[in-house]
């Protein structure tokens, strides 16, 4: 049991390495024909910066949003706009954590490390 332990844990953890790479090689294509990282960093990144934008308004401050698309400089961006991007990154991301959160319950609920060897892990499928 502690041996399929260690089988159990080193495949989940392929799972999210996997999805990293996945969101890392798989930009998101906005409404202006550009492509956008979508990495857990950048998400990140990008929630904050909407973050600090809410908090500086609220405060009656002035707070610029700049943003970039993959291999340009930041450029302004409106808070309706940016934020239309967050939620459209968080719709294409969602079923590939779906995806790695299922597989990750498969892996944990298998009996066997053959079953847990069979379980594939596969992010660009639709």
């Amino acid at each position: 049991e502690e041996q399929l332990t260690g089988v159990r844990a080193q495949k989940i953890n392929e799972t999210k390495v996997r999805l990293a790479e996945w969101l890392a090689n798989n930009p998101y294509q906005f409404t202006d024909g550009k492509f956008y990282s979508v990495t857990e960093e950048k998400q990140a990144l990008l929630n904050s910066n909407l973050a600090s934008y809410e908090r500086a308004t609220k405060a009656g401050l002035e707070y610029p949003l700049k943003w970039n698309s993959t291999g340009e400089e930041c450029s302004e961006w409106t808070y309706e706009n940016l934020l239309t991007l967050s939620l459209s990154i968080a719709a294409y991301v969602a079923p590939k954590v779906s995806i790695q959160q299922s597989t990750e319950v498969a892996i944990k609920n298998a009996k066997t490390k053959d079953e847990i060897d069979a379980i594939e892990i596969n992010y660009s499928a639709e």
